[in-house]
């Protein structure tokens, strides 16, 4: 399961195009108190099943993810 962590900041409606850009399934959580309480000042973040990327990080992953799927087409 995957969630997006999201003010509505730049950097969360550029993760957010990416993801539904390449057909990623995810959900969006607007609640800032969630975020402040797992420990988290900044957005957007990522959460991969038990996994939380940052807005860096999860770029990074996204790449890797589309230069696998255009490896294989």
């Amino acid at each position: 399961m995957i969630t997006l962590y999201s003010t509505g900041c730049p950097n969360c409606n550029i993760l957010w195009r990416r993801l539904t850009n390449d057909k990623i399934e995810f959900t969006v959580s607007n609640d800032i108190d969630k975020l402040v309480e797992m420990g988290f000042q900044n957005a957007p973040i990522l959460q991969i099943d038990d996994n939380f990327i940052d807005y860096a990080g999860a770029m990074k992953l996204l790449k890797v993810y589309e230069d696998v799927e255009r490896a294989t087409e």
